[in-house]
């Protein structure tokens, strides 16, 4: 299988607010670009092929980000302000597939750049060839359907939700749709179903690893909390009956 990792978002993010391009962000950035080579490796071990898609911002650090990285198949070192996560990777997946052939590949796997992926993450990796995959649920909400509102850091995508399919119009058309909280609403509005939809861990965590623990993953550049919230302990996603279930500690 061949697959291509899109990395998205801020590169050398520093812990206070939005400045980039400290000594701090430099340190956290290569560990978090460490790690992604891990994960790559470890899948290229495996007999994958992976490519490398960098979309990020000007940086100061432009070439030790290159240095990071292999495989490197597209780049876009960015002026403009996306402003919103979904609109970055809705710009990350569209530039990268306007200059690379998408059917080459089986699977992509979109990751915010600051993502440092963990052990339990990289080990138990296996890219999907049914179905979406995101991190893990953190809430149920209801608008005109009952859905899943996520951990928005990455997802996998299989080959099969690249192109038109009945009501759903394919990854570009909704590629500003892909990765945020209420993504899951967005996709049961236009054309897929919970069977099209899964997640890493059925354990409830909250995206932001200052507020819980996440063994998946940690954004990097920020504080780690101690332990899991002591409200999402021992909570599960069922997604047979799409309802988080409490179970004996």
């Amino acid at each position: 299988m061949k697959g291509v990792f899109i990395f998205y978002g801020e590169a050398f993010r520093d812990s206070i607010g939005r400045i980039r391009d400290t000594y701090f962000g430099y340190e956290k950035q290569k560990e978090a670009s460490e790690s992604h080579m891990k994960l790559l490796n470890k899948l290229e071990s495996e007999n994958y092929k992976i490519d490398v898609s960098i979309n990020t911002y000007q940086t100061n650090f432009k070439n030790e980000l290159l240095c990071f990285y292999k495989n490197i198949i597209y780049t876009n070192f960015t002026t403009e302000n996306y402003g919103a996560i979904n609109i970055a990777v809705g710009n990350s997946v569209k530039n990268t597939f306007s200059k690379v052939d998408i059917d080459i590949y089986d699977f992509m796997f979109i990751c915010r750049f600051d993502l440092l992926l963990k052990d339990e993450l990289i080990g138990n990796f296996v890219p999907s060839v049914s179905s979406i995959i995101y991190p893990n649920v953190m809430s149920i909400e209801y608008h005109k359907v009952s859905f899943p509102h996520i951990s928005d850091t990455f997802c996998i995508i299989p080959k099969k939700y690249y192109h038109h399919n009945n009501s759903w119009k394919g990854i570009i058309e909704n590629s500003n749709n892909l990765l945020y909280h209420q993504a899951v609403n967005y996709l049961l509005l236009n054309g897929l179903t919970l069977d099209d939809i899964d997640f890493f861990t059925d354990k409830i965590y909250v995206a932001n690893t200052i507020q819980s623990k996440n063994p998946l993953y940690k954004l990097n550049s920020r504080p780690e909390a101690l332990d899991i919230r002591d409200c999402d302990k021992n909570l599960r996603y069922d997604k047979t009956t799409n309802t988080i279930v409490k179970l004996s500690p």
